[in-house]
C-alpha cells in the first residue's frame, strides 16, 4: 500500500522526494488514530497555502534539518490566523 515502488522512488531527484511530503497517505507513524498517522496534515496544508495564493518552499539538509519558507499574499488571513514556529538554522 505505498505511494510509489522502490523503483520508483529510487528514479527520484532530490527535490521530488521532499515534495512526497505533501503527497496525501504518506505518513512515517507506525499506527493511525484519531489525531495522527492518516497522512494528510502536510496535504492538507499545502492545499491551504496553493488556495491562498501562496508558495512553500522546502530546503532540506541531511543530518541539519529542514526549512519550510511560507509566502503568503498580503491580502491572506489576518496574521493572527497564521501560526508558525521558527528555529534557527545553520548550514
Amino acid at each position: 500500500m505505498g505511494l510509489l515502488t522502490s523503483q520508483q522512488a529510487a528514479r527520484l531527484d532530490p527535490k521530488e522526494k521532499v515534495q512526497l511530503i505533501f503527497q496525501a497517505g504518506l505518513s512515517t507513524a507506525p499506527k493511525a488514530d484519531t489525531l495522527s498517522g492518516r497522512g494528510q496534515g502536510m496535504a492538507i496544508a499545502w492545499e491551504k497555502i496553493r488556495d491562498e495564493g501562496g508558495e512553500l518552499t522546502v530546503e532540506t539538509w541531511a543530518g541539519i534539518g529542514t526549512r519550510f519558507i511560507l509566502a503568503l499574499p498580503d491580502t491572506t488571513s489576518s496574521p493572527a490566523e497564521i501560526l508558525a514556529k521558527s528555529v534557527p538554522i545553520t548550514t
